[in-house]
């Protein structure tokens, strides 16, 4: 099967639509590997426009008179089995040099007219009788489709046979060009994907993934904002006076105060008004929160307030900041854009975080970001795999088993030890619903060893000492992994798997997971001491109090730990 891909943006490699077009094809080669691609770059090409003459009709039948390359491209889209156009929307059409293009194809048609069966008449094609499958995809720079992208839509469904044609439509298209909005973007290039991938199964997509290809990428009131505030220039119908470059006219701002904006300090200004119109308006939950992002080699700072209907960007505020970030400009940037991990780079100390640190754990609560991406079917191998979109897990899964374990067979001998098979043999159909870790797997089997253990005969003091011990070397030994045990029972609440690549984070679970296993080492310590002493009925309720306590301490570091690191 031969694909071929035009792109026809003006801006190349660098088009934004192109990466929905690649994600398409990632998706569609992942089932179809026998696929051979062909690429054509419309601006790349040399095309002359046709000149209207139709000596390609009369006196050189299939043979245009421009020597250019024409030729090759229009041999590329007779051998087509599926032609995919990608190309922006420009005036509610193609770009110029895709018209062009597509005018030069009228070699491809006969001269003569067909009237079809509903009357409308049509040129029949020259080299070939089944027409080729097409895809169109094309970006808009509005938040809508709705009256922008019909006449678009409207020529391709002319040229092509209904049962033929595919169309994928993205407004708000410069968000592809944004690498801060990355989080964003890949999120509808995986559906893209998806869609790929049904494409080569069937020559459809379904309606459900269309479904999700028709959500917009954000509101469209946060696109409008961050859309206006990009352009750095001053709103003519809103100033009273409007210079060439519209600096000047934002910089004497009075609201903003009486100092004027160097060009440096406005784009700052316009930066953070984009974040500002990113907020999300149901995150207020009946506080108001005041972000001060202090930009230190600029000497500039900005207010961010934070409530119920929106967020206000200023410069001057009576306001006290709830939390204040102060980061070098070009720091803060290469966060946004993606080039700096910002965990990382508050890890190193490059940024620094005052006051409420809440804000800084929960960051896409409180500013737009992407949806969780769904995963490929199963039936499919994919090329280049989505991210980990995984069911969240339960620490209650982990704990489980031990503590019918620990409550079970002291109290109730043999019984309470078959009681803690049953409990450790149920828990893979946990997985039914939920995400089994690793360490739920091995506590299932270390506790069906130690029960099994008891039912054949093995002492109850020794197995309950061993098994304090097993489980804090379990702990221990996790601190040595890439995930330590605390980290998979908390990412749920801190970005899912993303959060795994947060340095903050992992070196926060690290911590507690050590803290965890020390203790259960401790216990068994104490534990094999009281049973020596004839207390083991008291062990039972040390055991029970310490994780209480050790609970408490694990909630108040989590918290902790990372504002300390913010603080510097």
């Amino acid at each position: 099967m031969k694909i071929l891909l035009i792109n026809g943006s003006p801006r190349g490699k660098n088009s934004g639509t192109l990466k929905l077009a690649q994600a398409f094809l990632s998706g569609f080669q992942s089932v179809r590997q026998d696929a051979e691609l062909g690429e054509i770059t419309v601006r790349d090409r040399k095309i002359n426009d046709c000149a209207g003459c139709f000596r390609c009709w009369t006196e050189t039948p299939g043979v245009c008179v421009f020597k250019d390359d024409m030729k090759d491209i229009c041999e590329a889209l007779v051998a087509a089995d599926v032609i995919i156009w990608s190309f922006p929307l420009y005036y509610y059409g193609m770009p110029s040099r895709v018209k062009a293009l597509l005018d030069r194809t009228l070699p491809l048609s006969l001269p003569f007219i067909d009237k079809r069966a509903d009357g409308t008449a049509a040129h029949p094609q020259r080299y070939r009788r089944i027409p080729p499958r097409v895809v169109l995809i094309s970006t808009a720079g509005f938040y809508t489709l709705k009256r922008n992208i019909d006449a678009l839509s409207l020529q391709f469904e002319l040229m092509t046979p209904e049962d033929s044609l595919t169309k994928i439509f993205c407004p708000m298209g410069e968000l592809f060009n944004q690498p801060a909005l990355k989080e964003t973007t890949d999120a509808f290039l995986d559906k893209v994907r998806k869609a790929g991938s049904e494409y080569a199964l069937s020559f459809r997509i379904s309606p459900e993934t269309q479904a999700r290809l028709a959500q917009p990428l954000m509101p469209a009131d946060i696109f409008i904002e961050m859309a206006n505030q990009s352009w750095g220039a001053a709103d003519p119908r809103v100033c009273a006076e409007e210079t060439p470059s519209g600096i000047s006219a934002i910089a004497d701002d009075p609201a903003q105060g009486e100092n004027p904006l160097n060009e440096a300090q406005l784009e700052a200004l316009v930066f953070t008004r984009g974040m500002g119109a990113a907020y999300r308006a149901d995150s207020y939950q009946g506080k108001e929160r005041v972000l001060e992002m202090v930009y230190t080699d600029l000497d500039a700072s900005f207010k961010l307030i934070m409530g119920a209907e929106g967020c206000e960007v200023v410069r001057f505020s009576p306001k006290a900041a709830t939390t204040r970030i102060e980061t070098p400009w070009q720091v803060w940037k290469d966060i946004s854009e993606g080039k700096t991990e910002g965990a990382a780079a508050l890890m190193k100390g490059l940024y620094r975080v005052r006051g409420d640190f809440d804000l800084m754990m929960n960051w896409d609560r409180f500013f737009a970001a992407s949806e969780a991406p769904e995963p490929l079917p199963d039936k499919i191998s994919v090329a280049e795999p989505s991210p980990i979109v995984s069911a969240k897990t339960s620490f209650l899964f982990l704990l489980a088993p031990w503590i019918v374990f620990w409550a079970a067979v002291p109290a109730l001998g043999n019984s309470g030890a078959f009681a803690a098979v049953l409990a450790a043999s149920a828990l893979p159909l946990a997985g039914i619903r939920a995400r089994l870790t690793v360490f739920d797997k091995l506590s299932a089997l270390l506790v069906g060893g130690l029960s099994g253990a008891i039912l054949t005969g093995v002492p109850l003091p020794p197995a309950i000492v061993v098994s304090y011990a097993l489980f804090g070397a379990m702990w221990l030994a996790s601190c040595l992994l890439p995930i330590p045990i605390t980290a998979y029972y908390s990412s749920s609440g801190h970005g899912g798997d993303r959060a795994f690549r947060n340095p903050i984070f992992m070196a926060t679970n690290r911590i507690l997971s050590a803290v965890w296993g020390v203790y259960y080492l401790l216990a068994a310590g104490f534990t094999f001491f009281l049973y020596r002493a004839g207390l083991g009925s008291v062990s039972g309720l040390i055991n029970m109090i310490g994780p209480i306590l050790i609970g408490a301490f694990t909630a108040w570091f989590q918290r902790w730990y990372p504002a300390k690191i913010a603080r510097g």
